[in-house]
């Protein structure tokens, strides 16, 4: 360790009498557990130290300064100074008070909205995101599994080709093929988006088909879905999903409104809602059938795949609300209801949610899981409206999302795309950084959003969720965590952002905080070690380089980076860590480990 700007102790160094004086009185107050304060020659300190008695059962907190991480660990760390209390009197010891904390995490206290492991539902939110748009693959394999639980690949717009040949074998399916290849690589399961467009391989009109067309459909959908279980690669997959359609409620294009009264229908139609229902009716029909069948896979349907939108463009309740009644009432499958959530309205998602679960509990499926298969910060492409896409700002929403999700009982999800180029693009030449994408691809290198890295924050914690309590002064604080019995974790992210696309005012709210986190009831003892990672306005954030007109200078630069590392000691099971100063859409995570 090297002294920083004369003001530590070290051997062989002249310090004036005084100085020595008072430092003689802080280790001998160290010793009998007392906090001293100090003469002016040791005043000139930012960082708080409380030192640590020497008796094991006493266990002084012992808190350390933000700033360099020390690679050993240790306590005197380059930017640890001790923090004395000036007083008239230097005889007159004084215990000094304890900090009040913003945040509170009572590790006792197990919280569960989801009705099961939050955490483990907060993993499942973002463990898929939408087959590559690419024909690079999972070329990014290795960076997405060094920070994300990838489980699921959601596969769109990948049925245009497939078809049933003369001897009723399915054929064509490039794309799903090519989709499926990459889930069976890395051990995935598919997530199929199904009943989007017409069959090409189907002739007539869909308003006038018959029953013969009909039983066409029915063929090729079974079909399909049993080749995804069963046929592809000798052994299909253990587990599939397959959802109906894709926000046919708002779609513009003429090829997804297929069984609609015109290609042009308005937005909220009810001729959209009936097309969805013939559609979902068909697919629901051949996916229980193939489920019956292999009953030692696990074969699910899902939809209808919209957003909140659907009261804002047409009368009456969501179309998942409606769903789940008459579905229930004719006797359909329906495994997983699905929604589709960009920006404001994830401070809608916990009260729609909740009244999904309520029906379907009232309906007799209560089974059924809600998932958002569908998310991001912003569902704009443009360096405005999807700035946020490609910012800290979007990382600190994707934790009040991630919260907002889990209370409202949501289990599962898929992010929008794991990259943001296109087509034959695999150098990242047309790649758009504001899209919603894990990852942005540059010079055939793929770089982490910071979005991706406030998720890689939720895959760090362990053990089960947590109560936790925030001050009322501090509106804006988002908080997750949660402990086993070797580990503690707190995410807090600082967040308030308008959405205001009418007046097109889309802008962060949120201020600078200096935030103190207390963890309490802590289920082990004495000495550990915390480890803090960030991401804000320059760290963890590729952006801060894009906005420069720099390429990163490495991968790992623009990962989550971890800021500090310090030793420390719960006292009585509580521990309070330092104060820390978080910017306008921060997001800091403590891991507190023995």
């Amino acid at each position: 360790m090297q002294p920083k700007n004369g003001d530590d102790i070290w051997p062989g160094v002249q310090y004036p009498m005084a100085m020595i004086s008072s430092l003689a009185v802080v280790i001998v107050g160290a010793c009998l557990g007392i906090v001293i304060p100090a003469e002016s020659a040791l005043a000139p300190v930012s960082a708080v130290l409380q030192i640590a008695t020497a008796s094991p059962n006493a266990g002084a907190a012992i808190f350390l300064s933000s700033g360099t991480r020390s690679a050993q660990g240790g306590v005197a760390a380059p930017d640890s100074e001790v923090q004395i209390s000036r007083t008239p009197n230097a005889s007159a010891f004084a215990a000094q008070a304890a900090p009040v904390p913003d945040v509170t995490v009572d590790a006792s206290q197990t919280l569960s909205e989801t009705g099961g492991d939050d955490l483990a539902a907060a993993r499942n939110i973002y463990a898929s995101a939408s087959s590559p748009e690419s024909n690079g693959g999972l070329s990014d394999w290795s960076l997405i599994s060094s920070e994300l639980a990838m489980k699921r690949m959601r596969i769109i717009n990948a049925l245009g080709d497939c078809a049933l040949d003369a001897s009723g074998t399915l054929a064509g399916c490039a794309r799903l093929n090519d989709s499926l290849s990459h889930v069976k690589q890395f051990h995935l399961s598919p997530h199929v988006v199904v009943g989007q467009w017409v069959p090409s391989s189907i002739a007539g009109n869909p308003f006038q088909w018959g029953a013969a067309q009909w039983a066409q459909y029915d063929a090729l959908s079974r079909a399909i879905v049993n080749y995804v279980v069963n046929e592809f690669a000798g052994a299909g997959f253990d587990e599939a999903l397959f959802e109906v359609g894709n926000e046919l409620e708002i779609t513009p294009n003429a090829r997804d409104l297929w069984l609609t009264t015109t290609p042009f229908v308005p937005q909220g139609d009810p001729s959209r809602f009936v097309q969805y229902d013939t559609v979902y009716s068909h697919w629901a029909k051949a996916v229980r059938a193939v489920a019956e069948q292999n009953p030692a896979k696990k074969i699910r349907i899902a939809g209808p795949a919209t957003g909140l939108w659907t009261v804002e463009y047409a009368p009456g309740p969501l179309w998942h609300i409606r769903m789940v009644q008459d579905y229930a009432a004719r006797g359909l499958p329906l495994d997983v209801v699905s929604l589709h959530i960009y920006g404001f309205d994830a401070s809608l998602l916990a009260k729609n949610a909740q009244s999904i679960r309520n029906t379907l509990n009232a309906s007799g499926n209560s089974k059924a899981e809600i998932w958002v298969t569908e998310w991001g910060a912003s569902s704009s492409t443009d360096s405005f409206f999807g700035a946020i896409n490609a910012s800290h700002q979007g990382a600190a929403w994707a934790i009040y999302f991630l919260l907002q999700a889990l209370k409202g009982g949501i289990t599962g999800g898929s992010f929008l795309q794991i990259r943001d180029n296109q087509g034959a693009d695999i150098a990242g030449v047309n790649s758009n950084l504001y899209l919603a994408s894990w990852n942005h691809v540059e010079n055939r290198v793929e770089y982490p959003k910071p979005i991706a890295n406030a998720m890689a924050m939720v895959t760090r914690m362990a053990g089960a969720r947590k109560m936790a309590a925030t001050s009322p002064a501090m509106t804006d604080l988002r908080v997750l965590a949660s402990s086993d019995a070797r580990s503690a974790s707190v995410v807090v992210a600082n967040y308030n952002y308008l959405f205001d696309y009418n007046n097109k005012k889309y802008s962060d709210l949120s201020r600078d905080e200096t935030v103190t986190v207390a963890i309490k009831n802590l289920p082990f003892r004495g000495p550990v070690t915390v480890d803090r990672y960030a991401i804000d306005a320059q760290t963890s954030n590729l952006n801060y380089w894009v906005a420069a007109g720099k390429l990163p200078p490495s991968l790992h630069s623009v990962q989550l980076q971890e800021v500090e590392s310090f030793k420390a000691r719960s006292k009585g099971g509580v521990l309070t860590l330092p104060a820390t100063q978080l910017g306008p859409s921060a997001v800091s995570l403590w891991i507190v480990h023995r």
